[in-house]
């Protein structure tokens, strides 16, 4: 116990409050012996259930109950946090008699009920357990059977205590109960159509941080979702899914949507909110008929948005237009068809005579050509068709250079001829000269 003790000076000199999340993470709770001296709301819990029946039996200022109505609702959740501290109270002791029980009933209630009823004697009786159903009986009968022999009893002082962790869990839920029941009834009489559109927890929520609704009425509708957020993340930090998780984020109307669609929905229900605390800060619309109808409206978005996408039929394509394609024709188209087409003799090559084998030859890159039907067949005409055609223009110009070049060589014909006379009668002269 000294040790907690001085985890516990450790928490408070360091100047913040010791809240029930700090016990449940710092203390080791099987070192404690009583639970009750560690819980900050097994004192607090009796005086304001006696102030709620004062509330409801008697008439008060509507100031005054306002007032008490949203620090009641804070309490809820710190009553919540420390049913959790209890359980794991519970459970860190009575583990050595069944270890198995917390994993088989996770619920806190349940779990304090059954505790309590079993003890240190595990022979387990429907009859004491009918809060729990016929498969979780049957299964605890088969557990305990297993766990006579492998536990050890627990000591009286300390299973004492043990039972008294159990009455102080159920009177903390018992507790939490009526709390959320006055809110729920009260808080539909202070702001009816806020309570209608997302609930009066949630709304009792929002009241409570923002000062009532006045501030509500005030706020933005953008800065409701990251209202109660706890999340820490910046820069550097990653986040998964919807990063304001704020009180309306964890309201029932909320959790019912599919987690693809919280965003949106978050964004539908915020401006609802704050049209609905206007509403009740005016008290222009005190029956709440106008919070009814905007859940509706809400309701039907957000169905319409789970909705899946219609499946629509497959269209059938449309018919064909059979058009006759366009076919090129008349002379000239088959004349040029006929410059392309195959030779006589390629088509003989193509060719080969039946029972007879095929003459080869080889080419100069050594490939062996068959011959086909080119050897026995005789007289192939011979396809003008494929010839290369020539133009009229080149045809004239082949034709006048053809002249030219006649013209050219005849030219150098007859300057051959005439030097070689001309040769000839130098000659006769010298010769003559010589004789003289």
């Amino acid at each position: 116990m000294d040790k907690v003790t001085s985890q516990l000076h450790e928490l408070v000199d360091s100047g913040k409050e010791v809240t029930t999340s700090d016990l449940l993470s710092r203390i080791d709770l099987s070192s404690i012996k009583d639970v009750t001296k560690i819980s900050k709301l097994s004192h607090k819990v009796d005086p304001i259930i006696a102030t709620i029946e004062k509330y409801t039996s008697q008439k008060v200022s509507k100031k005054e109950e306002y007032n008490f109505l949203i620090t009641v609702n804070d309490l809820s959740v710190e009553i919540t946090n420390e049913i959790s501290l209890v359980h794991d109270f519970i459970k860190a002791h009575y583990r050595k008699r069944f270890p198995e029980l917390e994993s088989l009933i996770p619920n806190a209630i349940e779990y304090s009920k059954i505790v309590k009823v079993l003890q240190n004697n595990l022979n387990i009786d429907a009859e004491n357990l009918s809060f729990l159903s016929k498969e979780k009986t049957l299964v605890l009968t088969m557990s305990s059977i297993q766990a006579k022999d492998a536990s050890e009893n627990i000591k009286e002082d300390e299973l004492e205590k043990i039972v008294g962790a159990c009455d102080l869990l159920l009177k903390l839920e018992d507790s939490r109960i009526k709390i959320s029941d006055y809110v729920a009834s009260r808080l539909s009489v202070f702001a009816p159509n806020l309570s209608a559109t997302v609930g009066s927890y949630t709304a009792a929520q929002l009241m409570s941080v923002l000062g009532g609704l006045k501030g509500l009425a005030q706020t933005p509708s953008c800065n409701i979702a990251s209202l109660g957020n706890k999340r820490a993340v910046g820069i550097g930090l990653g986040h998964s899914g919807v990063r304001q998780q704020g009180y309306l984020y964890y309201s029932d109307l909320i959790q019912s949507v599919y987690p693809d669609l919280r965003k949106q929905a978050m964004r539908i229900v915020s401006g609802k909110i704050i049209l609905a605390a206007r509403v009740d800060f005016s008290s222009s619309i005190p029956d709440g008929s106008q919070g009814q109808k905007w859940r509706r409206d809400i309701e039907e978005k957000l169905e319409k948005l789970a909705e899946p996408p219609e499946n629509k039929a497959p269209k059938a394509l449309p018919a064909p237009i059979d058009k006759s394609s366009k076919k090129r024709a008349g002379r000239k188209y088959r004349k040029m068809k006929q410059r392309f087409e195959l030779s006589e003799l390629r088509k003989a090559q193509n060719r080969m005579e039946f029972g007879k084998q095929e003459n080869t030859v080889t080419d100069g890159f050594g490939e062996e050509i068959g011959l086909g039907m080119t050897g026995s067949l005789s007289n192939i005409p011979i396809n003008t068709n494929t010839r290369a055609k020539v133009s009229k223009n080149m045809k004239n110009r082949l034709e006048k250079a053809t002249q030219d070049s006649e013209f050219f060589n005849q030219s150098l014909l007859n300057f051959g001829e005439e030097t070689k006379n001309d040769h000839r009668i130098q000659d006769g002269k010298e010769t003559k000269r010589i004789k003289r």
